[in-house]
């Protein structure tokens, strides 16, 4: 068998196809002007900008205020460089050690490094 023979030959239309028709009538645009906003799960939304309010970012109750302590002055320790220099710093910039080549670490001034020989406390206050 041809296979030219087996396909079926194009339908022939003697009318015109029906089609419906549907009235052109646009929905009026409204005059509200729109956020973009990206939420945290990535989704973005167009929010009406008059629906967007501020608000706090944590509650706080309505009791007494309380007073806030004042920190308490961070302790300050005596550094000592292997060039004979004693710097003050405070106990957050201390080196911490390196080993035991330099125990007590390592401070850099400009393009120099020096090891730390020492590091002592500025006073020690006694707690009665």
């Amino acid at each position: 068998m041809n296979p030219v023979q087996m396909t079926p030959a194009p339908p022939v239309f003697t009318e015109a196809p029906v089609t419906e028709a549907f009235p052109f009538n646009p929905q009026p645009v409204p005059d509200t002007e729109y956020e973009f906003v990206q939420l945290p799960t990535g989704e973005i939304r167009a929010i009406p900008k008059s629906a967007i309010r501020q608000a706090s970012v944590t509650a706080t109750q309505d009791g007494p205020a309380k007073v806030a302590a004042e920190p308490e002055p961070e302790e300050e320790f005596y550094v000592h460089l292997a060039d004979g220099q004693v710097l003050r710093v405070k106990k957050s910039d201390t080196p911490i050690g390196a080993g035991t080549n330099a125990f007590f670490g390592h401070w850099q001034i400009g393009n120099k490094v020096f090891v730390v020989t020492g590091i002592f406390p500025v006073e020690v206050e006694v707690k009665e």
